[in-house]
């Protein structure tokens, strides 16, 4: 995140220093896993949207933008997400989830091997309802690793299963992967796609 941002961020004790680290802060964490709580176990049908439930937790967690520069505020929404992930990853370690190198992560096979082994139907009727089984897979899954490995986290759960599911990447890294699969096919659509 750019110096602006954080300094924007932790202003508004929306961010602390970690050691080294920019952190999102202890109460803004404990408020975004609780709208993601609320938002997988109230919607059981819906998808969880990142973006909503971080754009829900920044409402409702007061900060104010008066003093503040374009300059500040505009590179801490910017990096925001990059942030988050990037909290969420230590609290993915403890709980056996993976291991992360630098700023990047990647997926346990203890996941991976428990995911493959759910049973529930994989042949779903449609594109969203073999995601949402998915989801619920990763997120049951991951109950069972914070259960087992750091319970003090389980109230997390909700957020490690949405990274989980985003692929530890903000959405623009995902549209620049997705972009970047496309032009892999000849018409520019994966196959099935119309």
């Amino acid at each position: 995140m750019h110096p602006g941002g954080i300094k924007f961020g932790l202003s508004q004790d929306l961010l602390e220093l970690r050691g080294a680290h920019v952190v999102v802060s202890a109460r803004f964490l404990e408020n975004i896993s609780a709208i993601a709580r609320r938002w997988i176990r109230r919607r059981k049908r819906a998808m969880p949207q990142w973006e909503d439930i971080v754009g829900e937790a920044l409402y409702s967690t007061p900060y104010s933008l008066e003093g503040s520069t374009r300059q500040e505020h505009v590179p801490f929404y910017m990096g925001l997400d990059r942030v988050i992930l990037q909290t969420m990853m230590p609290i993915a370690e403890e709980a056996g989830m993976g291991k992360r190198s630098d700023d990047k992560y990647v997926v346990s096979s203890e996941l991976i091997t428990r995911v493959n082994k759910d049973t529930r139907s994989i042949h779903a009727p449609t594109l969203t309802s073999a995601g949402r089984v998915r989801f619920r897979k990763i997120y049951t899954n991951i109950i069972c690793l914070c259960r087992e490995n750091a319970p003090q986290h389980l109230r997390h759960a909700e957020l490690l299963a949405i990274c989980e599911l985003n692929r530890w990447m903000t959405w623009r890294e995902n549209r620049r992967v997705d972009e970047f699969m496309r032009g892999l096919f000849t018409n520019g659509k994966f196959p099935g796609e119309d």
